[in-house]
């Protein structure tokens, strides 16, 4: 039977090696556990009298017993190599207490020995203590002069390498050392107590041998002669080692020879002394018979007080020492303390030894040398392995110079490493993808996930949400995209000129944007700093652009042209021109001649600009006038004309830019009155859009072939009519109004529209297509033709009626009340019933409460226009009233009507209402004029004088400035410059159409 005991207590301690797929014999096996198969065998061979010890069953067996029950099971569940060999160790400890063993406390301890920390502790720690000594063991040879890189665990130089991970694997590690170290001291008969006090001199003699196994494997590489392998160095350290840790223990013992025996002898201190008897009697289980009892109580009976008993400890203790140990400790200590500073040595030579590479670094790109630059490169990516940056900086140097595959793969481990991954990797992986030569493709998704991954390793890049921001709006998600562009402008305020872009192209940008005034404020002092700095003065005139600031934006170009007249300022300018008069031909209200004169500007500023010849075109149709202005942008684009290749077999973006330079030629000579040009050019476009088809037919009607004009329309006509979209119904509609088929036209915008934004667009089309074909009835000159200011309506007396009705169509919408009224109350200028039927509709008009602010100043600078003052002055106040002061327009022409009256008492309201408008638009000569008109009425020759040379600047051939200029000379007594004024007038007045 107790055979039978022994072979299931021996079959016990065999099954976790057994079990656990094989894990735990698979792990002894490894070359940094072959020590723990040695203490296997010491065990062993302290349980060689369970042979011939009687097995008996005992509560302590029965609990061991019990937990290697529950161990098991989990180690082989979890599959958890720790969990086996603790339940080894709990069949070594079953199968001691039922043989009745008296080595137990040395068993638990060697045991505790095999089992180690759990891997969940274990592997941390190892990882970061294996991380420090190659570091520091790196950064001191460093600092000793020995060039050398290192990439994970391995180390080299220009001649060869090393893996030190041999070294931190060594049988001879940190725990075969303490092992080792542990299993001498008890063959030698060192207490437990010793023994365990002896761990912490085993662990860190361990570790600096360690370190200086790395250190020594390191310096090697740059020696000649024989290179010995890393993994001997452990084995040659090993003597020198243990001889430290043994001359350490002279100390130990000094330290517990007072209440721990060191050769098994007790002497009456020890036999006294109170914690050497509990440690005998409840650790190591050996207490001699002739111990007295622990006992805290004096011969008397009374209880000892702690004082007490701590001092009669501290007496025997002190009374027990034997100083001749300190003098064993001597060698091993030295050897320890020179090792410790060696260690600190590497550890504070880590940041010379960055700088001292970092210096190599920068002379080997200054040379060009690869070969030491990679090294300095992987020997700073060594140093501080937790330094990522330096790691990216070696990872984009193998992408750029050595394998663009070793460096994507580095990439990858960089922004794979963690949870969440380096940011910069993430954020290059993106830029690559989106570049034009990716070298992996991603969706749009796995970009996303990419960026959000490195918000969340980095969560103020504004980079990454720079990208998201591009990225979101791609996969319908517009709003997280602003999102995100808000939060970048917020980390970094670059970003805000796209934010404000985006802003202010919906119409959402507030004027007062905290944001945009901080970036402006940042652009401004930068370019205080560098007036030179085009770029930034660009940026920094867009931004005043998009917040309303035109003249502002203007002005910091022209200052930016008198410094440096370069290229890019000039087309910065242009395009600053453009779009102001962009804004203006969408907007309700038109200002004086401002878009002609901005693309007169923008045309002479940059003549290659592809949005110019369109607006000029557009600008004609309307009766402006560019000769003079665009001949230079005529012959560059004729210049581009004739460079096109004659065959048909091309690229598709060469097609493409055929046809741009083709429609800008054709649109620019259409401005120019040069219609047969025009006509030819179009004919070698591939296929019109509805602008072009609009200009061609314009083109087709000023050289007489009329047929062919509506044959054109009607033709775009018919395919857009098969469109159930408002905006091609309203370009059909256009192109026949261009034709005069304005029947047609109507009957092209009959559709039931399907969102309120379609009905708008169909209800502006029907109102545009009424004013058209009043202009048409009527002869309008055009909004920016000079005839326009005394046009007057050439209307049939049975036609009045019709007239008055087209004009009411156009005043149900706003876009177009203005012009409309303005028409109207031209109408009621007339005599007889024509007047009549306007005044019947002028009063309908106040009736139905449609006079807004813009038809209420349509009305009033008619009335001023056409001398009727009175009427001029009631009309305009109620629109500057309704408008709230925010119209220049408005204010100048109620200071002119004001001025004109002869009322003297009204100069005072007038100068105020004229320097709100110039302040308001500096830049407009029509309210520097009215200005001057008033300070000459108030005698004020001086301010006039200023105010009207600043108009004559603005628009040199505007007749109006020269006679005010004539006046006030009148006033000054310089009749002979007045004369000379009244001439230039004169001769600007018969040269202009």
């Amino acid at each position: 039977m107790q055979r039978f005991c022994k072979a299931v207590c021996l079959f016990l301690a065999c099954l976790p090696f057994l079990l656990n797929h094989g894990g735990l014999p698979g792990s002894l096996l490894l070359p940094q556990n072959w020590s723990a198969i040695g203490l296997i065998l010491v065990v062993a061979w302290l349980l060689r009298s369970v042979r011939t010890a009687a097995l008996r069953v005992t509560p302590r067996g029965l609990l061991y017993f019990a937990l290697y029950s529950i161990t098991l099971p989990a180690a082989i569940l979890r599959h958890s190599n720790w969990l086996a060999a603790v339940a080894f160790c709990l069949s070594v400890l079953l199968l001691s207490e039922a043989a009745g063993l008296r080595l137990r406390g040395r068993l638990l301890f060697l045991l505790v020995l095999f089992t180690g920390l759990p891997a969940s502790i274990a592997v941390p720690l190892r990882t970061a203590a294996d991380e420090r000594l190659i570091q520091h063991a790196s950064a001191l040879a460093g600092s000793l002069g020995f060039l050398h890189f290192r990439d994970s665990t391995v180390a080299g130089s220009l001649t060869a390498t090393t893996d030190l991970q041999q070294i931190v694997d060594s049988p001879l590690g940190v725990s075969g050392f303490t092992i080792l170290v542990s299993c001498l001291l008890l063959y030698r008969r060192r207490t437990l107590a010793q023994v365990l006090l002896m761990l912490p001199a085993a662990v860190v003699t361990s570790l600096l041998g360690q370190f200086c196994c790395c250190l020594l494997a390191i310096l090697q590489l740059s020696t000649v002669g024989l290179r010995l392998p890393a993994g001997i160095w452990p084995v040659l350290l090993c003597f020198p080692l243990v001889f430290t840790v043994l001359t350490l223990q002279g100390g130990v013992l000094f330290l517990t020879s007072g209440v721990i025996s060191d050769d098994g002898k007790t002497t009456v201190k020890a036999r006294t002394n109170p914690a050497n008897r509990l440690w005998g009697l409840y650790v190591s289980g050996d207490l001699p018979q002739k111990w007295s009892a622990v006992s805290f109580r004096t011969s008397d009976g009374q209880k000892l007080s702690l004082f007490a008993c701590f001092l009669a400890f501290f007496r025997d203790w002190g009374i027990s020492r034997k100083v001749s140990y300190l003098y064993r400790a001597l060698p091993g200590t030295a050897l320890l303390v020179v090792g410790l500073l060696a260690e600190n040595a590497g550890a504070s030579a880590i940041l010379t030894v960055n700088s001292r590479y970092e210096n190599l670094l920068a002379a080997a790109r200054e040379k060009g040398d690869r070969d030491s630059e990679e090294l300095c490169l992987r020997a700073l990516a060594g140093l501080q392995s937790g330094n990522l940056q330096d790691r990216m900086r070696l990872a984009e140097f193998l992408w750029q110079h050595r394998s663009r595959e070793a460096g994507w793969a580095e990439i990858l481990r960089l922004a794979d490493d963690g949870q969440t991954g380096f940011a910069d990797a993430h954020l290059w992986i993106v830029r690559n993808a989106l570049s034009a030569e990716p070298y992996q493709q991603l969706t749009a998704e796995q970009m996303i996930d990419r960026l959000n991954r490195a918000l969340r390793s980095a969560p103020d890049t504004a980079e990454a949400h720079g990208l998201l921001a591009q990225l979101y709006p791609a996969i319908g998600e517009k709003l997280l995209g602003e999102q995100h562009l808000i939060r970048a402008a917020e980390a970094d305020l670059t970003y805000v000129d796209a934010l404000a872009a985006g802003l202010a192209a919906e119409g959402r940008l507030q004027p007062g944007d905290s944001r945009v005034q901080r970036r402006c404020e940042m652009l401004l002092t930068q370019l205080n700093t560098a007036p030179r700095n085009n770029e930034l003065r660009i940026q920094l005139a867009v931004l005043l652009m998009l917040t309303g600031r035109d003249r502002e934006a203007e002005q910091l170009l022209d200052q930016g042209l008198q410094l440096d007249d370069s290229l890019e300022l000039r087309r910065a300018a242009a395009d600053l021109q453009l779009r102001s008069v962009s804004h203006e031909l969408i907007s309700a209200r038109l200002q004086g001649d401002h878009s002609m004169l901005a693309v007169r500007r923008a045309l002479q500023l940059d003549p290659q600009n592809p949005l110019a010849p369109m607006l000029a075109s557009f600008l004609h149709l309307q009766g402006a006038s560019f000769t003079g202005f665009s001949e230079p942008a005529m012959q560059y684009w004729d210049t581009c004309a004739a460079e096109l290749p004659a065959d048909d077999s091309q690229s598709p973006e060469s097609v493409g830019r055929a046809d741009a330079v083709l429609r800008n030629k054709a649109h620019l000579a259409f401005a120019l009155n040069k219609d047969e040009d025009c006509l030819t050019t179009f004919a070698r476009l591939g296929q019109l859009q509805p602008q072009d088809v609009k200009v061609r037919v314009a083109a087709l009607q000023s050289v007489g072939r009329t047929a062919d004009a509506e044959a054109a329309a009607r033709a775009l006509a018919d395919q857009l009519r098969q469109s159930t979209r408002a905006e091609d119904r309203a370009s059909a509609a256009d192109v026949l109004c261009q034709a005069r088929l304005f029947e047609e036209a109507n009957n092209c915008l009959q559709l039931e529209p399907d969102s309120e934004q379609a009905k708008l667009i169909l209800a502006g089309a029907h109102a545009s297509t009424a004013l058209e074909h009043f202009d048409h009835l009527t002869g309008y000159p055009g909004d920016y033709s000079l005839q326009e200011a005394d046009w007057v309506p050439q209307i049939q007396g049975n036609s009045a009626r019709q007239l008055a009705g087209l004009l009411q169509q156009g005043l149900l919408v706003r876009e177009f009340s203005m012009r409309a009224a303005d028409r109207l109350y031209r109408m009621s200028l007339q005599p007889g019933a024509i007047g009549k039927v306007a005044d019947t509709a002028l009063d309908q008009l106040r009736a139905q409460g449609v006079a807004a602010d813009d038809v209420l100043a349509a009305l009033g600078s008619r009335a001023l226009q056409a001398g009727r003052i009175e009427p001029a002055i009631r009309w305009l106040r109620m629109a500057e009233t309704s408008a709230d002061g925010r119209d220049p327009a408005l204010l100048n022409n109620l200071a002119l009507a004001l001025v004109r009256s002869n009322d003297r008492q009204l100069l005072p309201e007038a100068l105020k209402l004229a320097s709100r408008a110039v302040q308001i638009a500096p830049d407009n000569h029509y309210m520097l004029t009215t200005r001057a008109e008033i300070q000459l009425a108030l005698g004020d020759v001086r301010a006039a004088v200023s105010d009207l040379e600043l108009a004559r600047q603005v628009r040199p051939d505007f007749p109006e400035t020269l006679q005010l200029l004539a006046k006030a000379s009148i006033q000054q007594g310089n009749m002979q410059q007045a004369e000379q004024y009244l001439q230039e007038a004169a001769q600007l007045q018969k040269t202009q159409p």
